[in-house]
């Protein structure tokens, strides 16, 4: 498309991740395909219409998994245009934005699903083998994703610079939204920080690349950065091994998390600033994931909780 790897250029200038750059290249270059199908060449004949035909037609085309594709995905898309269409007008190559007025597509708001219990979380941290590398390096993994709710993504990305064992934070730069944020590493995460990258790390430095420099602080089993697909894999390992029978995801410490402290009185804008959620309104979703449960325990337990239509007895009506 047009002026797309110029947009593209000047986002990342602006600091935005690489990921996000990435993930709008491929966002932007599926709609000019659809430009293309449409016999439109240029951005200027860009229309209102043809951005809302090409986000109703994402509605029924099918994922690679064969589900139709998500409301929140599809906004997704929408976000990629509406920001690309702004710059062309900022950047003076159209002087009307054709996106300005399509709207997002309206969600539901959906109760996360993987949530652990206490228990169940007990068990899957101490699944890994402390006793060999790997094992206590997966250890660390589960505990921090636990301890601080991070996203998959900006665990990923922390080096060993980002973690304050003994101040008990950890530092996230760029998280969703390219924003910057400190959140606690509780008193055993601490510890094991610091055995971790006083005795483990080096160990798994060892098999690097010689004169390779690598700031990662979680490594693979090479001596390099860990990806996603390797902690997704490493959780779902471990996650057998404890016996858990739902599918466990990285997401799942953070849905976890964030419920078990809510659960336990945390104050919901503490808890925002921690997830680092720009709205409190997307954090107070896990306060219905506990009002949800809390009406179960009622309706198991309360006296009258589970009284049913014939146990009530209706007032007689007076004869006329």
């Amino acid at each position: 498309m047009e002026y797309m790897e110029a947009y593209l250029g000047a986002a990342f200038s602006r600091g935005l991740s690489e990921l996000s750059i990435k993930n709008q290249r491929s966002h932007l270059g599926r709609f000019a395909r659809y430009l293309e199908s449409q016999e439109i060449d240029d951005v200027a004949s860009i229309t209102r219409e043809a951005i809302e035909q090409y986000i109703d037609e994402l509605s029924w085309t099918p994922t690679p998994r064969g589900h139709p594709m998500k409301t929140e995905t599809r906004n997704v898309r929408l976000w990629s245009i509406k920001s690309f269409c702004h710059w062309l007008v900022t950047s003076d190559r159209i002087s009307i934005d054709p996106s300005e007025k399509v709207a997002y597509g309206r969600k539901a708001d959906s109760l996360p699903k993987s949530i652990l219990t206490v228990k169940e979380m007990n068990k899957l941290l101490a699944a890994p083998n402390s006793q060999e590398v790997i094992g206590f390096r997966d250890r660390v993994v589960l505990e921090f994703l636990y301890s601080t709710a991070l996203r998959v993504n900006e665990l990923q990305c922390l080096d060993i610079g980002d973690v304050d064992a003994i101040g008990g934070f950890v530092r996230v730069r760029h998280g969703k939204g390219n924003k910057d944020r400190v959140t606690p590493l509780g008193k055993l995460g601490c510890e094991l920080a610091e055995s971790y990258l006083s005795e483990i790390r080096p160990a798994l430095l060892k098999k690097r690349d010689k004169g390779a420099k690598e700031e990662a602080l979680i490594l693979s089993q090479y001596g390099k950065r860990l990806g996603r697909a390797g902690i997704a894999k490493l959780i779902e390992r471990h996650a057998k091994t404890a016996g858990i029978k739902e599918r466990v995801t990285p997401h799942t410490f953070r849905h976890s998390c964030a419920t078990h402290m809510l659960r336990q009185g945390a104050n919901i804008r503490h808890l925002q600033e921690m997830l680092g959620h720009s709205r409190v309104t997307s954090t107070e979703v896990y306060t219905r994931v506990t009002i949800t449960e809390l009406k179960e325990i009622h309706s198991k337990f309360h006296p009258r909780g589970n009284l049913d239509e014939a146990d009530v007895r209706k007032p007689r009506r007076k004869k006329r």
